[in-house]
C-alpha cells in the first residue's frame, strides 16, 4: 500500500527530515542493520575453514657444570628446541563447503531483511507524520470551536438579561460547550497518542 503526502514546501521539507531520522535512528532498523553486519563477519570465519592451521612450539633446557677440583672452572649451557606443523585439510565431507554456502545465504537473508525493515520504517514514518499533522490540526479546529460556544455562552447569557432571550436558549448553548470541552479533551488525547508513535519510530519528537 502507498502513503499519499499533500501539503505544502514547509511540511514536505519537515517530513523528508522525519523520513532521515527515522532511517538512522529507528531501532527496529538499527537492530536488523547488526544482523546484517553479525552475517558478513560469519562468512570469512567459514573460509577460514579452508586455510591450513599452523602450530608452532619452542623449548628451551639449560645446565650448569662445575669441576669439583677447580671451582672457578665451569660453564652454562642451552640447548632450544622448536618446531612448526602445518596441518591442510583436503576432504572433510564438504563441510567446508556446506558452511560457507550456510553463511552466504544468511548475508542474503539478512540484507532482504534490511530492505524489508527500510521499507517498512519509512512507510510507518511518514503514517505516523501524517498523523501528527492531521490530529494537531483537527485539535486547533476543536479549540477555534470551543471558543466560538463559549461567545455563544456569554451571547446567550447578555440577551437573557435583556430580555431578548429564555434560559432555553442558554441551557442550550452551555450543552453545546459542553460537548466542545469534550471534543477538545479527545483531540488532545489523539495528539498526545500520535505524537508517542511518531517518537518510537522516528527516534525523536515531533
Amino acid at each position: 500500500s502507498a502513503v499519499v503526502v499533500s501539503g505544502g514546501a514547509a511540511s514536505a521539507e519537515s517530513l523528508r527530515q522525519a523520513l532521515t531520522k527515522a532511517y538512522e535512528n529507528n531501532s527496529s532498523l538499527n537492530s536488523a542493520r547488526s544482523q546484517l553486519r553479525s552475517a558478513n563477519e560469519d562468512l570469512p570465519q567459514a573460509r577460514s575453514l579452508f586455510l591450513p592451521s599452523v602450530n608452532g612450539s619452542l623449548s628451551a633446557t639449560g645446565s650448569n657444570t662445575y669441576d669439583v677440583s677447580t671451582p672457578a672452572v665451569g660453564g652454562r649451557s642451552t640447548n632450544y628446541t622448536y618446531g612448526i606443523q602445518i596441518d591442510q585439510r583436503i576432504f572433510n565431507g564438504f563441510q567446508s563447503i556446506n558452511t560457507v554456502r550456510q553463511a552466504e545465504a544468511g548475508i542474503r537473508a539478512q540484507r532482504a531483511n534490511v530492505q524489508n525493515s527500510e521499507i517498512i520504517t519509512l512507510l510507518n514514518a511518514a503514517q505516523a507524520f501524517i498523523n501528527v499533522q492531521r490530529d494537531r490540526n483537527i485539535l486547533v479546529l476543536r479549540r477555534k470551536n470551543l471558543r466560538f460556544l463559549e461567545e455563544q455562552v456569554r451571547s446567550a447569557n447578555a440577551r437573557l438579561q435583556v430580555g431578548e432571550g429564555t434560559r432555553t436558549d442558554v441551557a442550550q448553548a452551555r450543552a453545546q460547550r459542553a460537548a466542545a470541552i469534550a471534543q477538545v479533551t479527545a483531540a488532545q488525547a489523539s495528539v498526545g497518542v500520535s505524537e508517542a508513535q511518531y517518537r518510537q519510530i522516528i527516534g525523536s519528537s515531533a
